[in-house]
Order: C-alpha cells, then sequence, then structure tokens
C-alpha cells in the first residue's frame, strides 16, 4: 500500500502537467479572403531601392508593381481545440489565432507587352519568362514564386500584397 501511495505521489505532478499544458492556448479564428482587383504601375529599378517610376525608364532598369487588392469575407469561423492533444503534451506550441484562407489563388501570371520588350519578345508575345519576382532582396522566376508561395495569411496585415517584377 505505501509503495502505491508513494508511486501516485511521485506520478501525480507529471499526470497534472498533462491535463493542464495545452488549456490556455486561444481557439483558431478561421477566415477566407479573395483576391479581388489587381493594378500595375512601374518601377525605376536604377537607385539603391526601386521607386515608383514618374519619367522614362531605361529599358535596364523597368519594374513591375503589382498590387493585390484582398478582401475578407465577413464571416469567419471558430473551432474549438480538442482536448486530447494536450493528453500527450509536455509542452504547449499553441496554433495561430487567427488563419486567413483564400477562397482563389494565382496559379499562373503572364506578362504580355504592348511594346517590344527585347528582340525575343516583341509586342503581343508571351513574356512571362522574361520577368523575375523580387522577394527579400532575392530574385525568383514568376513560376518559382509561385510554386513556393503559400496562401493561408496568419494576420490581416498580409491582406495587402504587393509583387515586384524586374527584366531579367
Amino acid at each position: 500500500m505505501k509503495y502505491r501511495l508513494l508511486t501516485f505521489l511521485l506520478l501525480a505532478p507529471f499526470v497534472v502537467q498533462l491535463f493542464v499544458s495545452c488549456c490556455d492556448c486561444e481557439e483558431t479564428t478561421r477566415q477566407t479572403y479573395a483576391n479581388c482587383e489587381f493594378a500595375v504601375g512601374f518601377l525605376d529599378n536604377s537607385g539603391a531601392e526601386p521607386v515608383s517610376a514618374v519619367g522614362p525608364i531605361p529599358r535596364a532598369a523597368l519594374g513591375l508593381r503589382l498590387e493585390i487588392s484582398r478582401r475578407r469575407p465577413t464571416c469567419s469561423l471558430s473551432r474549438p481545440r480538442l482536448g486530447m492533444a494536450s493528453l500527450y503534451a509536455f509542452d504547449c506550441d499553441c496554433g495561430p489565432e487567427l488563419i486567413i484562407r483564400a477562397r482563389d489563388s494565382i496559379t499562373d501570371l503572364d506578362i504580355i507587352p504592348h511594346r517590344d520588350l527585347s528582340p525575343e519578345v516583341p509586342a503581343g508575345a508571351s513574356g512571362g519568362a522574361q520577368w523575375a519576382v523580387r522577394q527579400f532582396s532575392e530574385l525568383f522566376t514568376i513560376g518559382e514564386f509561385l510554386a513556393q508561395h503559400r496562401n493561408d495569411l496568419f494576420s490581416e496585415q498580409e491582406l495587402a500584397g504587393e509583387l515586384q517584377l524586374f527584366l531579367m
């Protein structure tokens, strides 16, 4: 009897930890957004950082800014956490408080110029392969960017989307 009581007293703190380790996490709110409008502007990449163009741009410094207007529907869904996950946890890593999922996604992006971009890309031809997307000081092809781009957003500030594209 003494050994059972001693074993219980030694294991009690661990059992209590198992039950309360994830009880203080916020519920994850799930919402959706849609890509609604796109606005295109020219960038001048001849300086240290690209700036919005106001005059003629040298062809080697030509860039595009694609602003994506995303709108969130008003409905949201909160899913309660299941208690079973906390039974096996000694440490709790709570999930995000907000997940905003895309109802639609950008699967392809092509740029068709009205004037000749280069001898390889005349006016009216597909010019997407000539452009690179800049993200965190790195350049990716449009296909690489779209393949790695995540559609789930975790804050309302991420709803304002922008792509910077530059001639390669």
